[in-house]
């Protein structure tokens, strides 16, 4: 049987001319280990349910990792080159895209053949839709199949003669998107393909890896680098890594960053706008595959002709607190994953300007303390946070301090009083810290009633009125309420009064003895 080399041959001839013009700018901060496995694996699938690592063996069947030993799941399609592998995990079926194969499922205990129109085709990508109880594969000239009840029909439209490659889902809006050889990207929706077009229409794209909280389609393609797709635009998100050819991309939702292989120079990372090389042993060794264990931050690259990769990637996991007002001087405990924090070597570092790091304290390896101080004048909005030790850089939280204003404090109400079933235009509302876009309201018990007409003259004084028709005579709460929720209650600060005042005529007896 011979063997497809359509994502390898073709670009050893530029590996040479590649590797003379690199340059690279190191993370430093990643120990990759060689783990073995399949010489070369074109893809990788983690279950992280089961704490089990799959690998497409492209030299013949599927492997899996499970308690640091490798053994194959051995039956029928051993025989068969794999190029693809999809999990349904709540049937517990594993599903292998092979070389003039098809599909091929494994069910207890037992490969099959999922036949049909595609049981000799290559299958070079599959993707399971959990919620659609759906299997997409991309095959090789024959575009996107669908495997559902049991039956393999083919989607039809414009790409049904086109070589597509790994997929992505945007769960959120029921888009599929599809990377094609030589004709760009393109999305299925409401059962219909379309171009996304732009400035990769006409590239071969390898790998889609979709940021579902931004909405950002990022393609690794055919000497360009990687591009991202937003608000219905390509660009390229450029960096050394330009030109090189992207087997498989990666983004890890939680730290907000995109890993990427490339061919002749290991694997990369996109964090803050900026690729730098992971580093490590596993550069020269043109990974080809990436899966991702998120329960213990563990990064695997299966590469061409060098085995199985992995690196337990050091990372910023939470931050307590995670807020602050302006003005404040406060502790932070910062907790990591796989880093190596050391007394008088780690530093505290957040992004962006207004914030002073008084120091760091270490707890251990993956806990530290530092003492801050936030400028009352510092911007108000979210800050990445990290530690840095010597020369090693975790991934960074993102987002993982924020900074805000301080909460609203109410002083005083003029007037102070007013009479049931009347309207009532409070003059000066004073305090301190008041927003734009503030709101205003008396409360008694569940009684409320909403200012109207609220105007927050300054940071130190709103005006405003209050329709008392109806109201409780009594004493009321007075309260005022930031656009970030933050607020403040001057307790019983308006009196609403009856709306006539008693008149005493005569009292009986009129006289006592003393």
């Amino acid at each position: 049987m011979k063997r497809s080399t359509r994502l390898f041959v073709c670009l050893i001839l530029f590996t040479v001319v590649l590797m003379s013009t690199a340059h690279q700018k190191a993370h430093a901060s990643f120990n990759w280990q060689n783990i073995r496995g399949p010489d070369t694996s074109y893809a990788l699938l983690y279950e992280s349910s089961n704490n089990i690592l799959y690998a497409a063996n492209a030299w013949g069947g599927v492997w899996r990792y499970e308690k640091e030993e490798w053994s194959e799941i051995e039956g029928e399609i051993s025989s068969y080159y794999v190029y693809s592998i999809a999990l349904d995990s709540s049937s517990n079926v594993l599903y292998a895209g092979t070389y003039r194969g098809g599909v091929w499922k494994y069910e207890n205990g037992e490969w099959t053949s999922t036949g049909g129109d595609i049981s000799e085709e290559t299958v070079n990508a599959l993707i399971y839709i959990p919620t659609l109880g759906v299997l997409y594969a991309g095959v090789e000239n024959s575009g996107v199949w669908k495997y559902e009840n049991g039956e393999w029909t083919s989607t039809g439209g414009d790409i049904d003669t086109y070589t597509v490659y790994r997929f992505a889902y945007d769960i959120s809006n029921g888009i599929l998107y599809a990377p094609t050889e030589n004709h760009g990207v393109w999305k299925y929706e409401n059962g219909e393909w379309t171009s996304t077009e732009g400035g990769i229409s006409s590239t071969t794209v390898f790998a889609l890896a979709y940021d579902q909280s931004s909405q950002i389609l990022y393609a690794g393609t055919e000497g360009y680098g990687v591009w991202k797709y937003e608000n219905g635009e390509w660009t390229s998100t450029g960096g050394d890594i330009s030109t090189y050819y992207i087997y498989d991309i990666l983004y890890d939702s939680l730290s907000k960053v995109l890993y990427a292989t490339t061919w002749g120079y290991g694997v990369w990372i996109y964090e803050n706008g900026e690729w730098t090389s992971t580093g490590g042993d596993a550069d020269p060794d043109n990974p080809g595959a990436l899966a991702y264990d998120f329960s213990g931050d563990i990064l695997f690259a299966g590469t061409h002709k060098n085995g199985v990769w992995r690196t337990e990637v050091p990372k910023i996991k939470s931050v307590f607190p995670a807020s602050a007002p302006r003005g404040q001087n406060l502790d932070v405990e910062i907790v990591a994953a796989n880093t190596s924090f050391t007394e008088e070597l780690s530093a505290a570092v957040f992004s962006g300007e207004g914030i002073t790091v008084n120091w760091t304290e270490v707890d251990d390896e993956t806990h530290a303390r530092a003492n801050i101080t936030i400028d009352p004048d510092a911007p108000v909005g979210p800050r990445n946070v990290n530690v840095i030790t010597g020369g090693e850089v975790p991934v960074s939280l993102p987002d993982g301090f924020t900074v805000t204003y301080p909460a609203p404090l109410i002083t005083s109400i003029t007037p102070d009083k007013g009479v049931t079933g009347t309207t009532v235009d409070i003059t000066d509302l004073a305090g301190s810290n008041f927003l734009e876009g503030a709101s205003v309201k008396l409360c008694k018990g569940e009684n409320e009633i909403n200012a109207t007409d609220v105007v927050v003259e300054s940071s130190e004084k709103i005006t405003c009125s209050f329709d008392l028709t109806g109201a409780q005579v009594g004493k009321w709460d007075v309260v005022v309420t930031n656009p970030d929720e933050q607020s403040d209650t001057l307790e019983e600060g308006f009196w609403v009064t009856y709306s006539v005042s008693p008149t005493i005529t005569s009292i009986t007896p009129d006289k006592g003895v003393t």
